[in-house]
């Protein structure tokens, strides 16, 4: 009955309450990944592909607990199945109960991305619950994922592209949000930046390794054509890896060797953006291998607490930095 009320009423909006809070994450992922136009998000169309997205998976995690449960009652009790699925139920309701009060109202409106996933929902889903119920429980357990998590589910379509590029070795052609024009290259590997808590797909474009965060990709799609990978492309995808991905080397980069003071050493410890891990150190003397734009982003809030001894080249950049913005604040005086 809900199912067939639901297919006559399909032009009318679905009431979802929910409380600030899921409200909160819901809007602050909506602005992440860029949802949203003339300044103005996109509620709807961010609704749309995150219950589309994430309802399947959403539904096996419910029936792993259902069969979790019952394991545990089989041998005490005879419908233990049936009392499974009645104490997931209860959960489930009770899980929500910290939240409350619902008092921020989604009018949410299935387009065609959604529509396959709500007639699932109804036909199949809504025993115990309402479909507002339902559609609450599904956006709170996504709003509890950890955030990495939610931006692969929110851009399902592309990862499954990249992964299956990888997979098969082969290239994609893409296009950003920011250009249009289309763009060749090879995906290597995805990964995360810790520090922002975006993931990042690596890749060789015009025989150069490059990163592009997964929320800016707008269109994927896989060719036949593949880039060959040289051991220096592989050794520059370690490097990224293992610092951050989010910064482009410029070749054969030099071990970088900085010298901090006791004080330099303190703001080291403190300041965690974009800080690159040293590979060794004795004493003041860190050691990195990171690209040298990522060094001298982090070290110019520094001052006289880092020196740059090698290489040359960045120590002069820095430098260079230090004496124009001296001229620059010189000036203002």
């Amino acid at each position: 009955m809900v199912y067939l009320d639901w297919v006559i009423n399909m032009e009318e909006k679905i009431k979802i309450n929910i409380s600030p809070m899921t409200m909160e994450i819901l809007s602050n992922d909506m602005e992440k990944f860029a949802f949203s136009k003339n300044n103005k998000l996109q509620q709807n169309a961010f609704l749309n592909i995150l219950i589309n997205n994430y309802y399947q998976e959403f539904i096996k995690t419910k029936e792993n607990q259902i069969n979790l449960i019952d394991s545990v009652l089989q041998g005490s009790n005879k419908n233990s199945k049936a009392l499974a699925s009645e104490i997931a139920e209860k959960l489930s309701k009770n899980d929500v109960k910290d939240l409350k009060p619902f008092s921020v109202t989604l009018n949410f409106k299935p387009s065609h991305i959604a529509t396959s996933a709500i007639e699932y929902i109804c036909y199949y889903c809504l025993k115990e619950y309402s479909l507002s119920e339902f559609l609450r429980m599904l956006l709170v357990s996504y709003t509890r994922l950890h955030p990495l998590t939610r931006e692969k589910i929110i851009f399902k379509d592309f990862v499954e592209n990249i992964n299956q590029a990888i997979n098969k070795g082969v290239n994609i052609i893409y296009r950003l949000k920011e250009n249009s024009s289309l763009k060749q290259g090879r995906p290597i590997v995805m990964v995360s930046s810790k520090e922002e808590l975006f993931n990042y797909l690596i890749l060789k474009k015009d025989n150069v390794i490059i990163s592009v965060k997964l929320s800016n990709f707008k269109y994927i799609s896989l060719i036949k054509e593949s880039y060959n990978l040289s051991q220096n492309d592989l050794d520059i995808v370690e490097k990224m890896q293992f610092n951050n991905p989010s910064f482009l080397y410029q070749g054969k980069e030099e071990e970088i060797h900085v010298q901090l003071t006791y004080e330099g050493e303190r703001m080291y410890s403190s300041h965690y953006i974009h800080r690159p891990p040293y590979i060794k150190k004795d004493n003041g003397d860190y050691y990195f291998n990171c690209s040298y734009f990522q060094a001298f982003i982090y070290f110019q809030r520094f001052g006289k607490e880092a020196i740059i001894v090698s290489p040359k080249s960045l120590q002069k950049k820095l430098l260079t930095f230090y004496q124009k913005a001296a001229i620059a604040n010189s000036k203002e005086n």
